[in-house]
């Protein structure tokens, strides 16, 4: 194998640090698989420009040359990285520039996931036609889904991401967790960049006004937003039930058109972000690591037609049934499904019954708020994703409610929703709801969750609030337990509300807030399978 570093200038003349491999003696024309990676290192200062007889990579055993670019500003590449801002340019500079190397064939094929995956993403509206396929895992196109759930920001996400690649040698605390832990609960959120760096840095402010408007950061993130509509090359997606970016991955999955839907596949596993079952993890997740060799099938696939046998099918949902053990696969998901009704009851109970009245009120201070381990929308924090739960009412501010132990198996396959009544004596506030499969062990494991923000019209009045999961497909099992925790925050995961009517990005002034769950009408509707 002949590996080599080379430095292509871009447009504006900034030349990328690229590692490009060859197969064999690197004297043929090959097919390129490109990432490009904003996280590696620069190499050290005596690797040889060209080295040759190396040991082959599994893209060169294959017969790819595989091209790993370091992104601007980051692992010896030159230029300032500034998130999301420069990739579709750069991206584009590098196709053309492989486009004119000896060893090219005349096929490229994207990977990546994450922010690498983001870097295809923000290509697709303008891709050239060299590019034959693309493999993308966990990240999404919009940014009301990446960086919000329902409309709350993700507390761990941009806060610590963003400084851990952003002029991370600039911050005052030395490193991003530091600098979260020590300035991201303080208010107003609009100055966080300002106290971690000494200086402001609008792109992270910008991150917010996403929430309602995909196209506000039109030169930067919003590059990506509805790229799947565009989409005219067969691409394989990979994301986790229990990811970050589940819901905008997703949502674009919708979007490819149907006259290239039918060339694509999409997969999703009990997974986080890194996809992959973490050890840590108490709930039995048999068989749930990816499909064997799942990128290079792939590409092999899109290369030679050769077909894939590690079962995933084309233009279908290929996904992991928690509770079987399975791997299953649908041209649409979530199947028909029969809605089954449970009431929250007084004494933390959830039954087929609705209570005639009754309440739950818990007192919730934005300055002292709750934090769950794990769950979907935990990123940079440990535990994430499937993580054993506390237990019920762990805390005073956090009410617990479950089913009896079922007598029979339970399907779920679809979004969990749920209507509450409730009320606060502030002038807003936010609840949540997450839920568990509760073993016969005792463990509880998180399934989904979702906040919903609360602006009533008067304090202490009475509203009907909805919420609803991420899908999801679930057996429960005989013995076991549906547990679902209502409370106001999760700092573990979201951004807590100051209980007033202030701006999320300005507040500065918190309340504390006596907040209230009427039973009756306050009800969990499950998307049970049929049959």
């Amino acid at each position: 194998m002949k590996k080599m570093i080379c430095r292509p200038a871009m447009r504006d003349g900034v030349k990328l640090l690229t590692w490009v491999e060859l197969p064999g003696d690197g004297t043929g024309k090959y097919p390129a698989i490109l990432s490009r990676n904003p996280y590696a290192p620069a190499p050290a200062a005596d690797v040889p420009e060209v080295q040759e007889n190396l040991p082959e990579s599994y893209a060169a055993q294959n017969g790819f040359a595989r091209v790993d670019q370091n992104c601007r500003g980051k692992g010896g590449s030159e230029g300032d990285f500034v998130p999301f801002h420069d990739e579709r340019a750069d991206g584009l500079d590098t196709i053309a520039w492989i486009e004119q190397q000896p060893w090219f064939d005349g096929r490229i094929y994207l990977t990546g996931g994450s922010y690498l995956g983001f870097v295809q993403l923000a290509m697709y509206e303008v891709l050239p036609p060299s590019v034959k396929g693309a493999f993308t895992a966990v990240m999404a196109d919009d940014g009301r889904y990446t960086f919000f759930r329902n409309g709350v920001f993700k507390a761990d996400l941009g806060p610590i991401w963003f400084p851990g690649v952003y002029h991370y040698q600039d911050l005052i605390y030395g490193s991003a967790h530091g600098s979260y832990d020590a300035e991201w609960d303080k208010n107003p959120m609009s100055t966080y960049m300002r106290r971690i760096y000494g200086y402001d840095v609008p792109a992270f402010n910008n991150i917010w006004y996403l929430r309602n408007d995909p196209m506000a950061m039109p030169d930067y993130f919003s590059q990506a937003f509805n790229c799947m509509t565009k989409l005219h090359t067969p691409m394989l997606m990979v994301t986790g039930w229990s990811e970050p970016f589940f819901s905008g991955t997703w949502r674009m999955w919708d979007k490819i058109p149907a006259g290239i839907k039918s060339s694509c596949a999409f997969v999703v596993g009990p997974w986080s972000h890194g996809c992959a079952v973490d050890p840590t993890w108490s709930y039995p997740f048999e068989n749930g690591n990816q499909p064997r060799d799942l990128e290079m099938q792939w590409f092999l696939y899109l290369r030679d037609g050769k077909p894939m046998d590690n079962g995933v099918r084309l233009g279908a949902v290929n996904y992991y049934h928690v509770g079987k053990a399975a791997w299953e696969c649908a041209d649409a998901f979530p199947d028909e499904a029969q809605t089954k009704k449970l009431y929250l009851v007084d004494g933390g109970k959830l039954t087929d019954c609705a209570p005639a009245d009754g309440s739950v009120t818990y007192r919730y201070d934005p300055l002292d708020p709750a934090r769950f381990p794990g769950g979907p929308n935990s990123f940079d924090h440990t535990p994430n994703g499937f993580a054993d739960q506390p237990e019920p009412n762990f805390r005073p501010d956090v009410k617990t409610f479950m089913t009896a132990p079922l007598t029979q198996d339970l399907t779920l396959a679809g979004k969990i929703a749920a209507s509450f009544e409730v009320s606060t004596t502030a002038q807003a506030t936010m609840f949540l709801i997450r839920v568990c499969c509760v073993q016969e062990n005792g463990v509880a494991t998180p399934m989904g969750d979702c906040p919903t923000e609360l602006n009533p019209a008067a304090a202490g009045e009475k509203t009907t609030i909805t919420f609803e999961t991420d899908p999801l497909c679930w057996t429960l099992h005989k013995g076991e337990r549906l547990r679902v925790d209502v409370m106001s925050s999760d700092a573990h995961s979201y951004r807590p509300h100051t209980n007033t009517r202030a701006e999320w990005l300005t507040a500065v002034e918190t309340v504390v807030a006596d907040n209230t769950v009427w039973f009756g009408n306050s009800v969990l509707s499950l998307p049970v399978r049929r049959g």
